[in-house]
């Protein structure tokens, strides 16, 4: 991939309508000034960002599926004479090849889970699309069955730099089963904590949370576990990235409004998001606060004063979009924990070898306990 004079990237269909471009072409500033989402938004950059250091070009398309045969094909040709690469974006709910040109893909927003399930389903009932792709960008999926079982190569693609959104707030724990209201207003009436009242702990664990990683019943358990371990282990900082929500197109850094911290009204969709998990995992979770247990309401990266203190020990989803964050991040921590549905799918390989060390890669409750320092059995 990028091995020609050009890429074209074709954008979503369920975003190209919401960006409001010109024309059905438009080159990568033209999309990024425009209201997107921040998954896309990061995803777009990320490749600009290799397309400019390897000096080639980049143009982006809407609706690639326009450009199929005769005069809409043609006109392509000549907008896009120079190029011969083909990348889609997608968010997991299809997969268009562009006639005439090599096809690659990357799913890019995995974190949400109808567009996990939607990826399930077009592996399940179009495993064929699948098939012509010629290499999948920070995924390492096996596609298909049987005999017609296909693995794209993978190419990894690291940031440049940190996620763009704005330094992430940490808020005080607090967990209301029956009552995301109640659990957010109280959180937000705690008000932010200041990262420097945080020392003292000898080990820091991070787990970045997510919708689909919530709906994996052996991670929630792990997160549930994950708690009830810091509420008697005070030597243990324990910090939750809440899930983030879906956010209308160009409502700030990665979402900063709905997706913030700073009102009830904020906070009450994440919280929503992450009760469930905690609440149906079989585990009592305390309906209190501990001085050792926080939220943070975005990202943790190299940047953040917790960081570099004490080891990191992280816990993460096959889902997590570890792409977005630099290599300098995940240099600083101490062990990497990522659980994968399965051997074949993604998150432990495609994670373990954009990382110039070894990880755990964790298929099951039972290595999440091994991870974790527990017993197995």
């Amino acid at each position: 991939m990028f091995s020609g004079s050009g890429l074209l990237v074709s954008l979503p269909g369920g975003e190209a309508d919401s960006i409001g471009l010109r024309g059905s072409v438009a080159e990568p500033h033209e999309v990024l000034a425009a209201p997107v989402s921040p998954e896309l938004r990061a995803a777009i950059q990320l490749v600009w960002d290799e397309v400019l250091r390897l000096g080639t070009k980049l143009k982006c398309i809407a609706r690639p599926e326009l450009f199929t045969e005769g005069v809409s094909q043609r006109w392509l040709r000549s907008q896009a004479a120079e190029f011969s690469e083909h990348l889609c974006l997608s968010d997991g709910h299809a997969v268009k090849p562009l006639e005439g040109f090599s096809t690659h893909v990357f799913f890019y927003n995995l974190g949400f889970q109808d567009n996990f399930r939607a990826l399930n389903k077009l592996n399940g009932r179009a495993a064929e699309l699948l098939t012509q792709v010629r290499s999948q960008v920070n995924t390492h999926f096996v596609f298909g069955c049987g005999a017609q079982r296909t693995q794209p190569a993978p190419l990894l693609l690291n940031a440049a730099a940190p996620p763009d959104h704005p330094p992430a707030a940490l808020l005080r724990f607090f967990f209301n089963r029956h009552s995301p209201e109640d659990t957010a207003n109280r959180i937000q009436q705690a008000g932010p904590i200041d990262p420097a009242s945080l020392g003292g702990f000898a080990t820091l664990r991070y787990l970045p949370l997510s919708e689909t990683a919530l709906a994996d019943a052996d991670f929630a358990r792990a997160v549930a576990e994950e708690v009830l371990r810091a509420c008697f282990d005070p030597a243990t900082l324990l910090v939750l990235r809440l899930p983030y929500v879906r956010a209308p197109y160009g409502s700030g850094p990665n979402g900063s409004g709905p997706n913030g911290s700073g009102t009830p009204a904020a906070l009450i969709p994440r919280i929503a998001a992450l009760l469930p998990a905690l609440r149906d995992s079989g585990l009592m979770v305390p309906r209190a606060s501990f001085a050792n247990i926080v939220f943070a309401d975005h990202d943790i990266d190299e940047d953040h004063p917790l960081l570099g203190q004490v080891p990191l020990h992280m816990l993460v989803h096959e889902s997590f979009d570890f792409w977005r964050h630099t290599i300098g991040f995940y240099t600083s921590a101490a062990a990497i924990g990522v659980l994968a549905a399965t051997r074949t799918n993604t998150g432990a390989a495609a994670l373990s070898g954009f990382l110039p060390f070894d990880i755990a890669g964790i298929y099951g409750p039972r290595a999440i306990r091994r991870w974790s320092g527990q017993d197995a059995a």
